[in-house]
């Protein structure tokens, strides 16, 4: 790899990054409510030192989004994605605020997973880690959100269609889960199959409310401390009863636990996720997967609120007992990255580079892959 080509491709990036300044999101007024306008773009370099090689700039994300707040007590949102060459509904729902507590019916993020729950606007890495990839992120539901003894306990619960992507349904039967995430952004429920997803999620700020941003760009006058744990559980089984001879879900459930600190320029998070898959296989018998996941990442301003570096430890085991593999037929993967950020203004205008040491364990005989990758991302929101 030539260390000055993706040396020009970050320096390209800088001058962009230069150039912008951000804005607050606009407020517009109507006769009957007040709409809110936000929007995102993120474009990406990426390099995979593979053979053959990965070398591309891609569009990662272009958002709009729009809330209204209809009444002193009800809002809705929505917010449209253009990134990928395609253009998806990422959220659309109505929520009340009673007091207290705030309701919700739509198309909106699962509560499970802190990483999942983070806005893209305010990662610290460029991408999220594989352990996020565990949870359901944008479903059709309702759910409940809200807060306890003075903000210091969170609590959400929903209950969801939890439609789940086909394509990765199929390829249980081959041992092969196409990603680690089975779950895809429900698109009227076509693979749905009239049962619900349960989740739930508890958080507790011991020092003060800790919201969901990443890094250190704040002036604390005191440790953060969020503790987190939520789970999920879903029946996949098919309406009409199993298909004989064919590889079919059974069930999902998930379980796990996080933790979130900032503290004097510091900035980090761990979280650990439990998953269990049982499905038909082509034999009609039953199969059962327990997988494991875990991230540790972090990051330190060493000039505050400009130049952050960052690290992170990701690890996914796609089952001990070595029955449903990995995307390239591994047993488990272990990923380190390394990497800096630079903030313009804040989330609002920053560039991203990140190193990621890929070391996936094939099975004996089987050669280990080369695919090291560089990115480099542009970051700006309003």
């Amino acid at each position: 790899m030539k260390i000055r080509h993706y040396l020009s491709i970050l320096t390209l990036f800088s001058l962009l990054g230069a150039a912008f300044s951000s804005v607050n999101g606009d407020t517009v007024g109507t006769k009957t409510s007040k709409l809110t306008i936000g929007g995102r773009l993120q474009t990406q370099y990426q390099f995979v030192d593979s053979t053959p090689y990965t070398n591309r700039l891609i569009l990662r994300r272009a958002r709009l989004s729009f809330q209204s707040q209809l009444t002193e007590w009800a809002y809705m949102k929505v917010q449209l994605e253009a990134g990928k060459q395609s253009f998806t509904l990422k959220d659309a729902y109505i929520g009340f605020n009673p007091k207290g507590f705030s309701l919700f019916i739509g198309q909106k993020h699962v509560p499970f997973s802190r990483e999942a729950l983070n806005s893209s606007k305010y990662l610290q890495m460029i991408e999220r880690s594989r352990t996020s990839e565990f949870a359901p992120f944008r479903q059709m539901g309702v759910g409940v959100h809200g807060f306890a003894l003075d903000k210091k306990l969170e609590y959400s619960a929903g209950i969801y269609n939890g439609a789940v992507n086909s394509s990765s349904v199929s390829n249980l039967g081959a041992n092969i889960l196409s990603k680690v995430k089975i779950y895809r952004i429900d698109a009227g429920a076509s693979g749905d199959n009239n049962k619900f997803l349960y989740a739930g999620r508890v958080d507790f700020h011991p020092f003060g409310l800790m919201k969901k941003t990443q890094s250190y760009l704040e002036d604390l006058e005191h440790l953060l401390l969020s503790l987190g744990v939520n789970f999920i559980y879903s029946d996949e089984s098919p309406s009409s009863g199993h298909n004989l001879g064919a590889a079919e879900l059974k069930k999902t459930s998930a379980y796990g636990g996080d933790a979130a600190l900032k503290y004097k320029g510091f900035a980090g998070t761990l979280e650990y996720i439990h998953r269990n898959l049982s499905w038909w296989n082509n034999a009609d018998d039953i199969d059962d997967a327990a997988q494991d996941t875990f991230t540790l990442q972090g990051g330190y301003m060493i000039i505050p609120k400009k130049l952050e570096l960052t690290a992170r430890f990701e690890c996914v085991r796609f089952d001990k007992d070595k029955i449903l593999l990995g995307p390239a037929g591994q047993n488990k993967d272990n990923w380190l990255t390394f990497g800096f950020n630079y903030f313009f203004e804040a989330h609002h205008t920053k560039i991203q580079f990140n190193y990621i040491l890929k070391n996936e364990y094939m099975p004996s005989g089987i050669p280990e892959l080369d695919n090291n990758t560089i990115l480099v991302q542009f970051a700006y929101y309003f």
